[in-house]
Parts: C-alpha cells; structure tokens; sequence
C-alpha cells in the first residue's frame, strides 16, 4: 500500500475520514498530529487537505473589506515641515481642507496625481497613496477621464483620373 493511499478511516480514531469535517476542524486536526510529530504532508494526505487549504485564513467576521489586509491602520495626522525646518504632525482634516480650497479653483482642480505634489510644495510629506486615500474618504476624487480613441483614415483608396497622376512610395528602410 502506497502512502498516498492511506486515509485515516478508522471510525474510533478522532477526525477519520468517513466522518465530514469541516475544513476548520481538518486544519485543528492536521496540527494535533503534526505535533505528534507525524510530518505535515503525510497529516494532509490523510485528512485530505492540500497546502493551500492548510494554510489559507478566512478573514475575521463582522468587519469591512479590510479585514483579511494585514498591515499598519491608516495614521490620523500628516508630517508637515515649515519654512523654518521644523516638524509637526498635522490632522489629516487640515490637509482634507487644503485639498478642498484648491478643488474649488478652477485652475487648480486637480486629482491625486497632481494633488500630492502640490501638498508636497506646500510642506507636507505625504505620497500618492495617502493622498488618494485622503481623496477617496471624503468623495473628492475625479472621475477617471476617457481617452478618446483616434481617428484613423478608413478606406482610403486613391483614384486617379489619368495614368501618372498618382505617383505613391512607401520606403520601410534604406541603406546608404
């Protein structure tokens, strides 16, 4: 009998395989034995379970999309630097106010691209992804503009009227 063969099918033994377990239980179960000190493949291959399932973590339940993105949580203040040289942090609802101002001028309404090197100018350290994020929360985005698709020269045949009044070269490449 080959290894991937054998299944744990033994209805005393806890976790067999002619019992549904869910995919929770199976993962609990592939530990308890791999801290018996039976290796981790062998464990799968008995349960059933690939790498993939083994290790994938369901996101928490009750909260946003954010839930399964791990990382730091999004910071409530923006470094600024004066023209003296000296930092401080300022709340982002100072910078939400400047984007605003320069929102409503007509020669400044801009979006994240150009906001963030603007704010830049003006003393804040902040990159484009907090200025999109900053943009976002308070519905100050643009709307993405759409590339008008060019006009190409569709069925172009020429006519002359007479031989030799259309004389046409196409040169792909010359050697000199």
């Amino acid at each position: 009998m080959n290894h991937s063969d054998k299944r744990v099918d033994d209805p005393r033994v806890k976790g067999s395989a002619s019992k549904a377990l869910s995919p929770s239980e199976k993962r609990s179960r592939v530990r308890d034995f791999q801290h018996q000190g039976l290796r981790l493949s062998l464990a799968l291959q008995a349960f059933g379970l690939t790498r993939h399932q083994y290790y994938y973590r369901p996101p928490a339940a009750g909260r946003a999309d954010s839930a399964s993105r791990p990382g730091c949580p999004a910071s409530a203040y923006t470094l600024y630097q004066d023209e003296d040289g000296l930092s401080s942090e300022r709340p982002n609802e100072e910078v939400v106010e400047l984007i605003q101002e320069v929102q409503q001028d007509d020669n400044l309404h801009c979006g994240y691209k150009r906001m963030t090197p603007y704010l830049q100018l003006r003393g804040y350290q902040i990159n484009h992804k907090k200025a999109y994020r900053l943009m976002r929360s308070n519905s100050l985005l643009l709307s993405r503009l759409k590339k008008v698709g060019r006009s190409y020269v569709q069925h172009l045949r020429a006519q002359p009227e007479q031989p030799l009044t259309l004389l046409e070269m196409d040169i792909k490449m010359t050697w000199v």
